[in-house]
């Protein structure tokens, strides 16, 4: 039998407008798909610009995937066992009476959840709801499946995913990945019309969207669990997933019908495809679409309409429902399909990568550690609930864990606001919640990890290994490859140190080697991440920011800024490294020429990379101001008119603290460029200052301004 992509056996073929045998090429497709849809949020034109957005389906097969959670036809059972019976109060005759009556009636089929659940919801509406909440109400059950979903859908692969589940595992990925406000969450009437105002004001794409059509555990009002619950559904959620699914604008939701219907690629995670409103919309998608499925159970496709049927055809993939264990490593079907798709991903994007040599996709280091670390070993058991200890250690530990990966990622320096408002301070208060005692402090936990105190006010710290100038004091903010192979040694040292019990034995496993390897990514890798949404600060003081909402969209917009006609190329940075990745390095001497035509100058605040760049690029003009009084980054060309210096356009972002999350936005407006540059100005006057030992405080007027801009300008082309 032939093999499908995901390593299982997939569907017979069969005839009479059943799904074909997937392909080998299934996954590879489904892998062009995304890798064009990142490409497409990073500005270009896609292979395949018929496709116009990528929408997950996540069903209860996935969250069983994660951590056992029952399926439909168990979790029916979970609350029949609770409702009939002499605690229950219902008669199990009068619930096969019922039963019967709906089959008879409604032809609905009797062993379905939704039926029994509605059956059961005509006596006991609120003990059935209770039931519900209490075995679905669960978060924290890291697994890879969900982490690669929550991965893809910030990173522009996916644009939407609807999840029909209760629990909230998908929510804890998407919350420590996105961050707060990364997503348009639609769980409610009415949050349409409030998260959807609030997209992002980028042409090229809008806040990823989160939808959770049937409600979620923690909010018992919002659960829909029954057929008639189904068709009465928030109009405006309805609205919306017709948008989404017909390929339409999202300013169409309020049915002006401006834009034709376009293909879309919708795939469906351990989903059996049944709901009544997903077979309604699907029955007016375009014939140009793609379907995906992947379950562990044959899908039941007699009641698709025809279109579906046919967008579907060769695309469904059977994972093995079984899970394997190796060690204290345990992987669902689901987990090694979604991270062979993501390898394919990746190579499609490479392929891209080779005439834009900007475009590179985030590793996934730190999902494949948190979920080998934390997920879970034993099935069904589910401890980590309010009150329980297992909850408490995994809290902890996912504390130290992530704090030792923001450590590598910072390159061995980090500033203690910045870790309250990252994932490390979300942990910790979360543990500090749930604990009776507070064993720790986040600054303990620092100190602990191998982490110095600039001083003794300071919210500052190094690692051990930063080296120290004559006095003793830390000299430089980053480290050297050598150093940082010490550090990341150092920090999956420390953390097998402060894990508890069955992390220490997972770390024995294999864990500490899938740590060191993380941790040594995160050094090597970027520093930032790029958020979703722009503060409105920024749209308060630019007239015409353009936000850039991906890493990819952020370095091909340098790379076009790069190649310009500049005659001056002034940056404000941590260091200028990334001057000298091959991408920038390539664009500028492009621009330069063998004449050398125009001049670099540089405001950084370690000098680490100085000598490196200037044996690259030939003297340039660097001034060095420390991290506290440098929270502006910019790039900017700027061309000569005659005894005048006209900046052309500029890449600017804010990152106060050593933040790992920025918003960079591209400006080409000529005031908003000339502000730009006036804070360069400002910046370089004050490195100047610093280096002479005089006060960096500069404070111009207008005409001073423009004056000083002309002689600092000028003398940086001289040189």
């Amino acid at each position: 039998m032939k093999r499908t992509p995901a390593g299982e056996t997939g569907p017979s073929s069969t005839v009479g407008g059943r799904l074909r045998r997937p392909t080998v090429s299934t996954e590879r497709s489904l892998a062009e798909c995304l890798a064009d849809r990142y490409l497409f949020h990073s500005g270009e034109a896609t292979s395949s610009p018929g496709i116009s957005r990528t929408i997950v389906i996540v069903g209860a097969g996935a969250s069983r995937a994660a951590c056992g959670l029952p399926l439909g036809p168990a979790l029916a059972d979970l609350v029949a066992s609770k409702v009939v019976g002499r605690k229950g109060g219902v008669s199990r005759l009068i619930l096969e009476q019922e039963l019967q009556r709906l089959e008879t009636v409604y032809r609905l089929r009797a062993d379905e959840f939704e039926t029994r659940v509605l059956a059961l919801s005509r006596f006991a509406p609120d003990r059935v709801a209770n039931v519900l909440q209490q075995h679905c109400r669960v978060r924290h059950y890291p697994s890879l499946a969900y982490e690669l979903l929550a991965h893809l859908l910030k990173h522009g692969f996916v644009d939407a995913i609807v999840n029909y589940n209760f629990d909230e595992l998908l929510d804890e990925a998407i919350d420590e990945e996105l961050g707060p406000g990364g997503s348009a969450r639609i769980l409610t009437e009415g949050d349409c019309a409030r998260e959807l105002t609030r997209s992002s004001r980028t042409h090229d794409r809008t806040r990823p969207l989160y939808i959770k059509p049937h409600g979620t555990a923690s909010a018992p009002d919002t659960l829909r669990f029954t057929r008639e619950d189904y068709f009465s559904l928030p109009s405006d959620i309805i609205r919306l997933l017709g948008v989404l699914i017909e390929g339409r604008p999202l300013d169409d939701i309020h049915f002006r019908r401006t834009t034709a219907a376009t293909p879309v690629c919708v795939l469906a995670i351990g989903h059996a495809l049944q709901s009544p409103e997903l077979l309604r919309l699907f029955r007016s998608v375009h014939s140009g679409s793609k379907l995906f499925s992947v379950t562990s159970d044959p899908l039941r496709e007699d009641d698709w309409p025809d279109a579906m049927r046919r967008i579907a055809s060769g695309r469904w993939t059977k994972v093995s429902s079984a899970f394997a264990r190796r060690g204290h490593r345990v992987e669902s079907g689901l987990d090694r399909f979604l991270r062979s798709t993501w390898r394919e991903s990746v190579r499609c994007t490479a392929r891209n990568s080779r005439t834009r040599p900007w475009l590179s996709a985030r590793g996934i280091e730190r999902h494949e550690v948190v979920a080998r670390l934390f997920a879970i070993t034993r099935f069904g058991i589910l401890k980590r609930r309010e009150g329980d200890p297992k909850l408490r250690d995994y809290l902890h530990d996912r504390a130290i864990v992530e704090l030792a990966l923001a450590i590598a990622k910072s390159k061995g320096f980090v500033d203690l606001r910045e870790l309250e408002r990252g994932r490390p301070g979300r942990m910790f208060r979360l543990h500090e919640d749930h604990a009776h005692h507070r064993r720790e402090s986040l600054v303990d936990a620092i100190e602990s990890l191998g982490m110095d105190r600039r001083d003794a006010a300071a919210n500052a710290f190094w690692h051990q290994r930063a080296p120290k100038d004559e006095s003793g004091d830390f000299g430089r903010l980053t480290l050297t490859d050598e150093q940082g192979r010490a550090m990341c040694h150092d920090l999956a040292k420390s953390c097998y140190r402060l894990l508890s019990k069955n992390r220490r034995a997972k770390m024995r496993s294999g864990g500490r080697r899938v740590l060191n390897e993380a941790l040594w990514a995160m050094f090597r890798g970027d520093e930032v991440e790029v958020g979703a949404e722009s503060p409105d600060r920024l749209w308060s003081r630019f007239r015409s920011p353009t936000p850039l909402t991906t890493l990819a969209q952020m370095r091909r917009f340098t790379q076009e800024l790069l190649r310009r006609r500049w005659d001056l190329l002034l940056c404000v940075a941590e260091s200028g490294e990334w001057l000298l990745e091959d991408w920038a390095a390539r664009a500028i001497r492009t621009t330069r020429g063998p004449s050398k035509r125009g001049a670099v100058a540089l405001v950084v605040a370690d000098r680490k990379k100085q000598d490196e760049i200037e044996a690259r690029f030939g003297p340039i003009s660097i001034g060095m101001l420390p991290w506290q009084l440098h929270n502006r980054h910019m790039t900017i060309a700027v061309s000569r008119q005659g005894e005048r210096w006209v900046p052309t356009a500029a890449l600017f972002y804010e990152r106060r603290y050593r933040s790992a999350t920025v918003y960079p936005i591209r400006l080409s407006l000529r005031s908003d460029c000339e502000s730009v540059l006036n804070d360069f100005v400002v910046y370089f006057e004050k490195a100047r200052r610093h280096a002479e030992g005089r006060s960096e405080v500069v404070r111009l007027s207008k005409r001073e301004m423009h004056g000083t801009r002309q002689r600092i300008l000028a003398e940086i082309a001289s040189q």
